[in-house]
């Protein structure tokens, strides 16, 4: 548990970033993580990775984290918790991890950084330098290009959600996106969104919101998550294939915090 507190305790005498602490952005990986993580953003008990072919999620208890919150800081992902001076840190931490596959995807395309941020993030994570990691740029969206023929997968930050946008272009078979789930306990369907359950809480994904410009216009497009097994495709309805298709699902984990305290040692400048 030492270790852990020493992972997450960032060191406070640098200076606060210039945006808000409770802004979701990306950060890149500068050798701080494994090295198959292009970035990284994080929230609350949660964390999101992206890698050349796809994404992965972990998610702490929140139990376990509210805990941990209030042994090193005091507070919680409540911000109106009060100090608990008896608080104990958990003796471990739950969690679960589970990775989503672009199957059969191009997985040579290089990100695309975008909206970039104001400063850096530096990670000085244990006694190895060579495991250090400093002036770690921030972005908002990242973009990779061509991961099936003519469709590229955008991941942003919108209205304080995590989203990513599949941009089907002119001549792109949207029948060739096909999503693994990897380390997931189920898939389900639950009101058009995607449910995927865990041993620590619910990821969803909302109904996949789908649209196109037609002669200056946006015109909505009917779909539907379909699963079969543990891959999710989606199931568009008749569209002009003429001009560009975007389907804009959100991703919501149950367990993610927005609030400002929630997110102590997660948004300073260095890690240590």
């Amino acid at each position: 548990m030492k270790v852990l507190r020493l992972l997450i305790t960032p060191c406070l005498f640098l200076a606060a970033p210039l945006f808000s602490f409770s802004q979701l952005y990306f950060v890149e990986n500068k050798g701080q993580w494994d090295q198959q993580v292009h970035f990284k953003t994080e929230a609350g008990n949660s964390a999101f990775f992206l890698t050349k072919d796809g994404y992965s999620i972990l998610i702490n208890h929140p139990e376990d984290y509210q805990r941990l919150a209030e042994f090193n800081h005091g507070h919680g992902f409540d911000s109106l918790v009060k100090y608990n001076a008896r608080a104990t840190a958990p003796e471990k931490m739950r969690a679960h991890a589970f990775r989503v596959k672009f199957l059969g995807g191009n997985f040579n395309s290089k990100p695309i950084m975008e909206k970039p941020l104001p400063g850096i993030e530096n990670y000085f994570i244990g006694n190895d330098p060579s495991k250090w990691a400093s002036e770690c740029r921030l972005y908002q969206a990242i973009t990779y290009k061509n991961v099936y023929p003519n469709i590229d997968v955008r991941y942003y930050v919108q209205d304080d959600q995590l989203k990513y946008d599949v941009v089907v272009y002119p001549g792109a078979d949207v029948s060739k996106i096909q999503m693994r789930y990897e380390g997931a306990d189920k898939l389900t369907i639950r009101d058009n969104e995607l449910v995927v359950g865990t041993s620590v809480g619910e990821a969803r994904e909302l109904k996949p919101y789908t649209y196109q410009f037609v002669n200056g216009k946006r015109e909505v497009v009917g779909n539907k998550y379909k699963i079969t097994g543990n891959t999710v495709s989606f199931d568009v309805k008749a569209y002009n294939k003429s001009t560009t298709l975007i389907i804009d699902p959100s991703l919501v984990f149950s367990s993610f915090s927005r609030s400002t305290a929630d997110n102590w040692g997660l948004y300073s400048n260095t890690r240590c």
